[in-house]
């Protein structure tokens, strides 16, 4: 099975580390570009040299939103984007996935969002 290439955007180090660590582990994905601000995900992601199948975005980021991510995705590239941030709650995942987003996740739902992605990795 050919590993689906990961583009994490989330203000701690710490966070993308276990991200990579745990996404990598499952032999599913490759995670191919880290970014920690607003300014340097839309960088990546207007850079024609990147290419990525999804997106893993934290909704608060320092400085900016993961939301204005989430919109540039949706109107500027096929990939998918799934939330996983500290700040989900029904209204906000419900205006998530307004925005394009596949699923939303608390971070300490992690278990249920590392099955969500297995189960996004397995389809074309």
């Amino acid at each position: 099975m050919k590993r689906k290439k990961v583009f994490l955007v989330d203000d701690s180090e710490a966070i993308t580390r276990s991200l990579t660590i745990l996404l990598e582990d499952t032999g599913r994905f490759e995670v191919v570009g880290v970014a920690q601000s607003q300014k340097a995900a839309l960088a990546w992601l207007f850079d024609d040299a990147n290419h990525w199948d999804v997106a893993v975005v934290d909704l608060m980021l320092k400085p900016g939103s993961g939301i204005e991510v989430l919109v540039h995705c949706q109107k500027y590239h096929a990939g998918k984007v799934v939330v996983l941030s500290d700040f989900v709650s029904q209204s906000v995942a419900e205006r998530c996935m307004k925005f394009g987003a596949l699923g939303a996740f608390q971070k300490s739902q992690l278990p249920e969002f590392i099955e969500f992605m297995k189960a996004l990795a397995s389809k074309p």
